[in-house]
């Protein structure tokens, strides 16, 4: 099975994010060793955030103050297969670790300095997390307006 999650690129992405085809096309064109989406246009409300330079990721967290970040993170990265061998080395030795309280995220974290994770920026393009009654209510005004186009 190990050798199967290297044979293609991949898409991760959390599952309480909904996102707009146009964002896959733009992970499509964009594509990069290991590439992870970002909003600019929400550096000031969000939940998790960025600090990018020349599209590359320097920090992360919720935590960073406005100063430090410069977007937000979607919850989507793309892989492609020639990274994959080296992802899922890192995350078998996280597990051998018992490093069982991180997210799958910080498989990629863990690379900075390392090696490129690059950030994409989509801001502009229709995504949301489905934390709320809130967002389920805008994502269906979003998708039942885009069946009138």
């Amino acid at each position: 099975a190990k050798a199967g999650l290297c044979n293609d690129d991949t898409i991760i992405a959390n599952a309480d994010v909904f996102w707009s085809e146009d964002m896959f096309d733009k992970i499509l064109q964009n594509k990069k060793e290991a590439l992870m989406l970002a909003d600019y246009s929400r550096a000031n409300d969000g939940d998790y955030f960025f600090y990018s330079e020349n599209d590359k990721l320097i920090r992360y967290g919720k935590e960073l103050e406005r100063d430090e970040r410069n977007s937000e993170y979607v919850g989507i990265a793309y892989l492609e297969k020639d990274f994959m061998p080296m992802f899922v080395n890192r995350l078998e030795k996280m597990i051998e670790n018992q490093e069982h309280g991180v997210w799958w995220e910080n498989v990629l974290y863990s690379f900075i300095g390392e090696c490129d994770i690059h950030v994409l920026d989509v801001s502009g393009m229709f995504w949301s997390e489905i934390d709320y009654i809130e967002d389920y209510h805008r994502i269906i005004h979003y998708v039942e307006s885009e069946k009138r186009l």
